[in-house]
């Protein structure tokens, strides 16, 4: 998949993106507010603040102009300024643009980030739940000693909306021709793609994927010429198939558009975490069809169709369709800090942010989850270009529920470090029972729970989570938003290796968001003193 850039100061398309909306799919014009800084207790301090737009892929997203407030009057005396970094990052991963600017004390700092007479806009394939984020941090990296805050105006533009030339809904077709299929069980699996319309048509897979939508499946074909089965009309068994796999989204038993009986027609809504596989969608269409009569001598005959296809121009002309549009989802997420470097044996002290979407408040979380694996060779190679990666079941070790560790340093050192991909840590925070527990691999299950603030860390053999400094702030019986405050430390073995960190969470309704990068962190050696 790739990022098309419009304009130079496409740092301007970014900011408006990444802004905390909900999933709304018109043009839109927004005032998005970020704060990031010391405390309050018993919140960890941050360095920054990200805010996420929830849209479907090929949105245009445009930001207009932005402020930041005075900075407040510290404890210690005046802050006179605090330098300030603004990173736009694309929904499949990478900082694709940065600006720098400055918050001062007692004066606001207005910005303009559009041209006239239109603003730079940025488009990417990938949706929703996927999110186009916007980053704003202490240029330094450190946490400054008065809060920033401010605001940035976006705007966007889904399919359908001028200026985007897309349309609201996509017509699809199977890529190759339309298919002959013999019967007595036969199958054929062909890949769909979008009708380009920017491209007379063409077949472009990038409109169908990575990101939620509906499809919409109908279907025409025709019996092969043969007397024993002369003039008759049979059905097919039709399914959709989810990217990556043989998995059944939804489908049916019906004949043909063509026919006077009941028409093969269904729908499938992709799903958030349907949305964040990798590969293409495909059809399954299964010929089953026999005929045993005179015709036959008493064996069974198959019954072949012909020009199987999900469109069709003649009469009666249909289309099958797909139209892209965010569910309400489960919420958007922050994380602080990022592109974090720490050494053996520290702490990483991270705020993970969850904000459910109205009319929702954060007690109607099920589940939320942190992940932490090692960055594979390919996201490596990628690092810089795109961060993207598969949303696939990924190799675990084992990990057990203890007290801190009393290993040694040089026994861990003996142990083999982390392989590519592995998990190294994966713990849970259950809304309702306030508790952390921690992923086993060989129950294939999470382990006991136990509150923040409990005399017990989850570790596994490369990681730590300290759950005496670790905690959870919510928004109050109403509000929106959860802060887990998450105290980790890394143990020898993971030194010189970067682990990519997700986050995901489901809830009581079921739904799911899947996991999401939210940062790489990479582990040093501790320096001898």
């Amino acid at each position: 998949m790739r990022l098309k850039n419009v304009g130079v100061l496409m740092f301007v398309g970014l900011m408006l993106a990444c802004i905390s909306t909900p999933p709304i799919h018109a043009s839109t014009l927004a005032n998005q507010a970020f704060s990031f800084g010391p405390g309050p207790f018993p919140f960890f301090g941050t360095n920054s603040a990200s805010r996420t737009l929830n849209v479907p892929g090929k949105t245009l997203v445009s930001v207009l102009r932005g402020s930041l407030d005075p900075l407040p009057v510290s404890p210690g005396g005046l802050v006179a300024f605090v330098p300030v970094t603004i990173e736009v990052i694309r929904p499949e991963g990478g900082v694709v643009a940065t600006a720098q600017t400055t918050a001062f004390a007692l004066v606001p700092n207005s910005f303009i980030l559009a041209l006239p007479p239109l603003p730079p806009v940025f488009i990417s394939d990938f949706g929703c739940p996927r999110t186009w984020r916007v980053r704003v941090r202490s240029s330094d990296g450190a946490v400054p000693l008065v809060r920033v805050s401010g605001q940035i105006t976006f705007d966007f533009f889904v399919p359908g909306e001028f200026p985007n030339t897309l349309p609201a809904t996509y017509n699809v077709d199977m890529e190759g021709p339309s298919i002959h299929l013999e019967g007595g069980g036969s199958s054929a699996t062909p890949t769909l793609a979008g009708h380009d319309p920017l491209l007379l048509g063409v077949a472009n897979r990038s409109l169908i994927q990575s990101t939620e939508g509906t499809f919409r499946i109908k279907a025409k074909w025709d019996t092969a010429f043969h007397l024993c089965y002369l003039n008759q009309i049979f059905p097919l068994n039709v399914a959709l198939l989810k990217p990556g796999g043989n998995t059944v989204a939804n489908g049916e038993t019906n004949f043909s558009q063509t026919t006077t009986n009941p028409k093969l027609d269904f729908s499938y809504t992709v799903t958030p975490a349907d949305a964040q596989l990798a590969g293409s969608w495909r059809l399954r269409i299964t010929n089953n069809n026999v005929v045993n009569n005179f015709c036959t001598l008493g064996s069974n005959l198959p019954v072949a169709i012909d020009n199987f296809d999900v469109e069709n121009f003649a009469f009666p002309a249909f289309q099958s369709t797909f139209t892209p549009q965010c569910s309400e989802g489960v919420g958007t997420f922050d994380i602080t800090p990022t592109d974090s470097t720490v050494a053996v044996g520290d702490r990483l002290n991270y705020v993970f942010s969850w904000i459910v979407p109205e009319p929702l408040n954060w007690h109607d979380l099920q589940f939320l989850q942190l992940r932490i694996r090692e960055l594979s060779d390919n996201e490596e190679n990628d690092k810089h270009k795109n961060d993207k990666h598969e949303n696939d079941k990924h190799k675990r070790l084992s990990t057990e529920q203890t007290l801190e560790s009393k290993d040694s340093d040089s026994d861990e050192d003996s142990q083999e470090g982390p392989s590519d991909g592995d998990t190294i840590l994966w713990v849970r925070f259950d809304e309702a029972r306030n508790l952390f527990s921690l992923f086993k691999e060989g129950q294939d299950e999470f382990g006991n729970g136990f509150p923040a603030g409990s005399p017990v860390s989850l570790e596994t053999s490369q990681a730590t989570l300290h759950l005496a400094d670790s905690g959870v702030v919510g928004s109050g019986p109403t509000g929106r938003s959860v802060a887990l405050n998450l105290s980790l430390s890394f143990k020898p073995k993971t030194a010189g290796h970067e682990f990519v960190v997700e986050v995901a969470a489901s809830n009581d309704s079921g739904v799911e968001s899947g996991f999401e990068q939210a940062d790489i962190v990479k582990v040093v050696r501790k320096k001898a003193k």
